[in-house]
């Protein structure tokens, strides 16, 4: 305590109103009667779930506060009330679905201050009460119980990690948490959005853990791993990962070496011998990475009857002629393995002729044995335009539960026959283990996609890997049929692809650059395209023209130029929201950022809002000829779309593009993101920043990804090979 500053006091008593609550942090005000003095006092802090009637003990100071004097809580601790006259307004608050002050009194009367108790341990006695009945009286106990449990658990971890994060401890680990957070804070990590190792190592040293014990750098590793994995790791090599260990707990690296069996063997992770090395990595990615090379490879041990190639070339051509659509001997190649084989991979960039040949397939498979999906609704809906069928997104396909579980796996198989899944290169090592345990044994999987636009946002590299793995049946298309309107757009994009700069002089309407040498510069050029050049063509700014940034934040990153855009976009209305991202209004172009299985609304479909119910705070957006109502629980999965990253982007084409990029974007730039960047646009694109910059990452290869897939494909083949 400094010198001057009042000694802390405590006030009890019991919550009479919440006069308000920020849901987020949980910091709050309330009106407390005060257990001493009988009078109403104002306390404010972190006041988590408290509702009226709940009796609460409080540690702070006097504080002299907008509403005159305040109780300024460092501590708040929730108790369920006792009084009679707490507990009826406790159950008459609101809380508790249809329990009013009626039944409330009632029960009161009937029980007195044993009310809570026999509410939670004889639901049959509180059925007998007039207005309530059996089925209520489970429902009362069934959310009183967790209560009484919950109540001193949560004011004891609400200050350690805060209120939204002690209501989820509790929810995953139940009235263990408080202990936990004393015993093993590094259990919280991986479980508690937001609850780090850092954080978790601060309340450990505090209570005496070891900098160098076994259990911290243990912990510390897996924490490593599994940072990996959001940057696309699926494995660490051992040697890297024990230099994290050591610049995350600031443990010599030697000591950190010396307890390297403790982070390979615990539990949760396990080391595997490549041949370039040891790598360490969680033992459920293990698993699951093998359990996808296993499936593959039994895939290519069960051949399909390939004798007669020559009338099945025939039969190829002669569809490609019903179609109109001439296919050269790659195209021809890539759709024989695909009717041929039970896995096989087609690759190529944008205008290579893979939607011809898909639309071909398709026709000689037969519409009624084939099934079309790819990672998000966009890439989808692109599936459908290309081959007339209806194309969904994977995680429909395997029936995506809120739990995160799948309806269709191992024990309950998709009924499909033949599988095309397009825009392989999104797919991450999770998603492809889930298609390959629900899709039957005698089901034929083609995966296509461009191997050269950016990996998965989630962990693994599967393309890549499948495609350089050398096992499975794989063809590339190589040649660009795209004529007219976006060929210079693709001609600039395999320059990229080779590691050569794009053409600086370029100034025709298809394709266009513009130097810019700062992000303001940048910013201006941006806006004035999508403000005054792509309209004055013929673009429709709402519908036609996509911005696309390679990071969120700065002057051209997506959050600044979404705002900027929809200040000056045509058609927008009078009626606003302000959501936890951005300022909603009527005519905003939208992006639905999550998969939304309730409202049937998936990850990168595009829409506009249509109407504004600002007392309600119901947004309604037109997505197609759909409108979708959002409430305000879902508007945090809805975010402004004018601009949109250069990853969210992937699966999708738009008639007309503008992507600024600057230096502070330096550290996210290298050829891939460029490439994918371009072969967005379809007809005219606008890039702009500093030349000598994008000549930089032109020549900067990908980010290596650490994973194992690769290797255990050709470790698989080779032992197969040498058992027959």
């Amino acid at each position: 305590m400094t010198s001057g500053q009042a000694a802390p006091t405590t006030l009890q008593g019991e919550v009479t109103e919440v006069l308000f609550r920020k849901e987020d942090s949980g910091w709050g005000i309330l009106k407390v009667r005060e257990a001493l003095s009988g009078e109403d006092r104002v306390v404010t802090g972190v006041i988590g779930n408290l509702a009226a009637g709940n009796f609460l003990e409080a540690r702070g100071q006097w504080v002299q506060g907008r509403r005159g004097k305040e109780f300024k809580a460092s501590f708040i601790r929730n108790n369920l009330p006792s009084h009679p006259d707490g507990i009826i307004k406790f159950l008459a608050s609101g809380a508790f679905i249809g329990i009013g002050r009626g039944i409330a009194e009632r029960l009161v009367g009937a029980f007195g201050s044993e009310t809570l108790n026999i509410l939670m341990e004889s639901p049959d006695r509180v059925a007998k009460v007039h207005g309530v009945g059996l089925r209520r009286a489970r429902a009362l106990q069934d959310a009183l119980l967790p209560m009484r449990m919950e109540a001193p658990v949560l004011s004891d971890l609400n200050q350690v990690m805060g209120p939204a994060m002690a209501q989820k401890a509790v929810q995953v680990f139940g009235g263990q948490a408080a202990s936990m957070i004393k015993d093993n804070p590094y259990g919280f990590t991986g479980s508690i959005p937001g609850f780090g190792f850092k954080r978790a190592d601060s309340v450990a040293l505090a209570n005496g853990m070891k900098p160098d014990s076994p259990e911290r750098l243990s912990a510390a590793a897996l924490w490593v791993l599994r940072d990996a994995e959001s940057s696309g790791h699926c494995a660490l090599p051992l040697d890297l990962l024990e230099s994290k260990v050591s610049e995350l707990t600031g443990v010599d690296r030697q000591a950190v070496a010396r307890e390297r069996l403790n982070a390979v063997l615990s539990g949760e992770t396990t080391s595997v011998e490549a041949e370039d090395g040891l790598y360490v990595m969680r033992r459920a990615m293990a698993e699951m990475e093998e359990a996808v090379a296993t499936a593959l490879l039994r895939r290519l041990a069960s051949p399909l009857d390939a004798s007669d190639l020559g009338a099945i070339d025939q039969r190829i051509s002669r569809f490609a002629r019903a179609r109109g659509v001439p296919l050269d001997w790659r195209q021809r190649t890539g759709v024989s393995l695909a009717l041929t084989s039970r896995i096989s991979v087609i690759t190529g960039f944008p205008g290579t002729g893979k939607s011809a040949a898909l639309a071909v397939l398709v026709d000689l498979i037969g519409h009624d044995r084939v099934t079309l999906a790819a990672p998000t609704g966009a890439a989808a809906e692109r599936m459908r335009l290309a081959t007339g069928l209806t194309a969904s997104t994977l995680h429909s396909l395997l029936g995506y539960k809120p739990t995160g579980e799948f309806t269709y796996g191992e024990d309950n198989r998709l009924p499909v026959k033949f599988l095309i899944l397009d825009e392989g290169s999104m797919v991450d090592l999770p998603l492809l283990h889930a298609v390959l345990m629900a899709l039957p044994d005698d089901a034929q999987l083609l995966i296509v996609g461009d191997v050269d636009q950016l990996p998965s946002v989630g962990p693994g590299n599967v393309l890549a890997d499948l495609i350089t793995s050398g096992v499975l049946p794989v063809t590339r298309f190589e040649t660009v049929y795209r004529q007219g309107a976006g060929s210079e757009i693709i001609h600039n994009a395999l320059l990229i692809r080779r590691g050569q700069a794009p053409d600086f002089s370029g100034m025709s309407r298809e394709y266009r650059f513009y130097e810019a040498p700062t992000a303001e510069d940048a910013a201006r050029v941006a806006l004035e395209q999508l403000r005054t050049v792509f309209p004055k063509s013929g673009y429709d700014l709402r519908t036609d023209v996509q911005a696309l940034s390679v990071m969120n934040k700065g002057l051209i990153g997506v959050d600044a130029m979404n705002d900027a855009v929809q200040a000056f976009a045509p058609g927008m209305g009078k009626a606003k929201l302000q959501t936890p991202t951005h300022l909603l209004q009527v005519g905003s172009k939208v992006i639905q950022t999550k998969n939304d299985y309730i409202l049937n609304v998936f990850n990168g479909a595009i829409g506009h809002v249509v109407e504004i119910d600002e007392r309600k705070s119901i947004v309604t957006v037109r997505f197609g000829d759909r409108r979708i109502e959002y409430t305000a629980d879902r508007l945090r999965n809805l975010r402004l779309g004018w601009a949109i990253s250069t990853h969210r982007s992937q699966g999708s084409e738009y008639p007309g593009e503008v992507f600024p990029v600057a230096a502070y974007n330096r550290h996210m730039l290298d050829r891939q993101i460029l490439f994918t960047a371009l072969t967005r646009a379809k007809s005219e694109l606008a890039v702009i920043g500093p030349s000598k910059l994008i000549a930089e990452a032109a020549t900067r290869p990908p980010r290596v990804r650490h994973t194992l897939l690769r290797w255990r494909l050709q470790t698989g083949a080779r032992r197969a090979l040498a058992a027959r």
